[in-house]
Parts: structure tokens; sequence; C-alpha cells
């Protein structure tokens, strides 16, 4: 989903097209994605833009040895994309990272709510956001 804003654009990936559930290493498919988005900006003259990837979970808790909750799956999720721009020469002062774990829903999940409609918004609630500023300023 693309969307324009006042300062750029925001587009968000499906946590499912670069991330298998409740783990932040990157999907061979994400890798394809992540490319065809760098191939843009590259063409672009992406020297003057700025990226805030943003990270995103559903309502449903995570307790792993690895991330203990949704606030550090969502911030990695967010460092691997950055990571991931970053080696193909993306300048990483132009990028910051921003995890929300469940903070910032696209749908709100209700009590309710049929079990299909919690997992559809959940799943709609799962992403990683990529905003693209075309402002110093407002970095």
């Amino acid at each position: 989903i693309i969307k324009d804003t006042s300062i750029g654009m925001r587009i968000a990936f499906p946590s499912t097209m670069l991330f298998d559930r409740g783990k932040a290493d990157l999907k061979e498919e994400a890798q394809k994605i992540l490319d065809k988005f760098w191939n843009v900006i590259h063409k672009s003259g992406y020297k003057d833009i700025y990226l805030a990837i943003k990270g995103h979970t559903d309502d449903l808790p995570i307790n792993s040895p690895i991330y203990p909750s949704n606030w550090e799956l969502s911030g990695a999720r967010a460092s691997r994309v950055a990571t991931y721009l970053i080696n193909k020469n993306f300048d990483p002062s132009h990028i910051k990272i921003e995890g929300y774990a469940d903070t910032r829903p696209v749908e709100k999940v209700l009590p309710q709510d049929p079990p299909e409609v919690k997992e559809k918004k959940r799943a709609k609630n799962r992403r990683v956001e990529v905003e693209i500023i075309y402002y110093k300023d407002k970095f």
C-alpha cells in the first residue's frame, strides 16, 4: 500500500511478505521485494531523501527468548529492513528506525469480532512501513 503524505510518501509492506510469523529474518522473497524498492529509490536520485522505517505488530503477545515482547520484534524488523538497504549503499545517516509494537493499528481488533475478522485485522496491523521523506527538516 502506497500513500502520499505531507512530507513524502509511505509504503506499507505486509509483514507476511517480509518475515515469517514471530521472526525478524528477511525471507528470500522479501529480499527480491526490497531489491525492487531499492532500484526505484536508486534511480530517483536517492541522495536527497530520508527513510523512516517503522515496524508494527499485531496485538497478540509474543514471548520468545529472542523477542520478549512485540516492542523488540517490531524494532528488530525495522532494523532488518534498514540494514538491508544500508548494505545496498543507502546512506545510514539518512535512515531511522522506529518500533511501535501494537500501538498504532491500522484496524483495532475488538473483543466482539468473530475469529476470522480478528485475524484479518491482525494481518493488516502486522507491517513494516517505509516513509520516504523529502525534507531534511522533517526527518
